[in-house]
């Protein structure tokens, strides 16, 4: 069995860590498997320097524009050459690029979607068009039962839908402390005494990061030795600096980029966030949860059925910053609440949000493809 993993990947994003997990636990499965990412800049993108770092097998596909004929048949001669069994693609543009280089192979085609954003109404139309392609794919998977019914109701043979959790590898995410972190609040101009409150990925709407914003000015009225973090980088970053200004809060706001090293961020963090209005399953729900980091989040997409409210972590509604600003000033002011949460989150994800768990499912999808 050979999987080819298609990504279009622009950071290290949810998807791109679960294609690294995805990846790394099918090697240490035997199960050989090639990561290759549509690459539309000049550069090595992230996810193939992370892939080849590890010891895993990956490559970027040069791509001029959005749909490269020239690119779709050199994927389609990598498939051939390579003898590949199945193609595994993540996100609507790799999508496209997979099932065009397969017209007319007998290749088995899947296709996981970490979930429709919607986020301009171009990539809408993308993802209206990835929905009806994805009738002639084999199998779908969603990542979770919420994004799941999602694609069933956009495409005829419901069926190919099947539910997998994200899962990540626990080893990456250990719960030890680092000095280190320290250093990275110094280099980022944080008091080493301030509590720190922290979002992270894409800096893009559907992430509800405005009303982080106006939650953090109402925390700092009451605790003014706070800092707020954003983590992550993309189209909103100057509407965000903006609504910072207006909110006379501008200082407190850190806008810290993309980080390499995410234990350290996590590390550097009293309390992670997650503000979002939608979601599919956020990878780096789990991997706050493996840190043991006290968790405020809102109820969207699959979270609920990974945080349980006051066992877990605190899960309110989406666009209430009120709630968001009482949840974490509870957790501000009850330190002892808010380590029995962590702890109570490093468990749940141990015993069901594992790469391994993951993986698992996967080679179950993999091998009666091929049956």
């Amino acid at each position: 069995m050979k999987i080819l993993h298609i990504i279009s990947s622009g950071g290290l994003f949810g998807a791109e860590g679960v294609v690294l997990a995805l990846s790394q636990e099918l090697n240490n499965n035997d199960i050989e498997n090639i990561i290759i990412n549509i690459n539309s800049t000049d550069t090595a993108s992230d996810i193939v320097t992370k892939a080849l770092e590890t010891g895993l097998k990956a490559e970027d596909l040069p791509c001029i524009g959005k749909f490269d004929l020239n690119a779709i048949e050199e994927l389609r001669k990598f498939v051939l050459e390579h003898k590949i069994d199945i193609i595994h693609s993540h996100g609507y543009k790799s999508d496209f690029f997979a099932f065009f280089a397969l017209m007319g192979l007998k290749k088995k085609i899947i296709s996981t979607n970490h979930n429709w954003t919607s986020d301009t109404l171009a990539v809408k139309i993308y993802e209206q068009i990835a929905a009806f392609l994805f009738n002639f794919f084999d199998k779908i998977i969603g990542v979770s039962e919420i994004v799941s019914k999602e694609v069933k109701q956009k495409i005829l043979l419901k069926n190919k839908v099947q539910t997998i959790y994200n899962g990540i590898n626990l080893k990456s995410y250990n719960k030890c402390l680092s000095a280190l972190s320290l250093q990275l609040k110094e280099q980022l101009k944080i008091p080493a005494n301030a509590i720190t409150i922290g979002v992270i990925g894409r800096l893009v709407k559907a992430k509800g990061y405005s009303y982080f914003l106006e939650s953090a000015k109402q925390i700092l009225n009451d605790f003014n030795n706070t800092y707020f973090i954003f983590v992550g980088d993309g189209p909103l970053k100057e509407e965000l600096i903006n609504q910072a200004k207006k909110l006379n809060i501008a200082e407190k706001i850190i806008f810290a980029g993309i980080q390499t090293d995410m234990n350290l961020v996590y590390d550097m963090l009293d309390i992670f966030v997650i503000s979002s209005i939608n979601e599919g399953l956020p990878l780096v729900l789990l991997e706050a949860m493996a840190k043991e980091k006290p968790i405020v989040t809102t109820d969207v997409g699959a979270i609920p059925n990974v945080i349980t409210n006051n066992e877990n972590g605190l899960l309110i509604p989406s666009k209430n910053f009120p709630a968001l600003t009482h949840a974490i000033i509870e957790l501000i002011k009850d330190e002892n609440k808010a380590k029995k949460l962590a702890q109570k989150a490093r468990k749940t994800v141990e015993e069901k949000f594992s790469s391994k768990i993951m993986t698992k499912q996967y080679i179950e999808v993999y091998k009666k493809l091929l049956e």
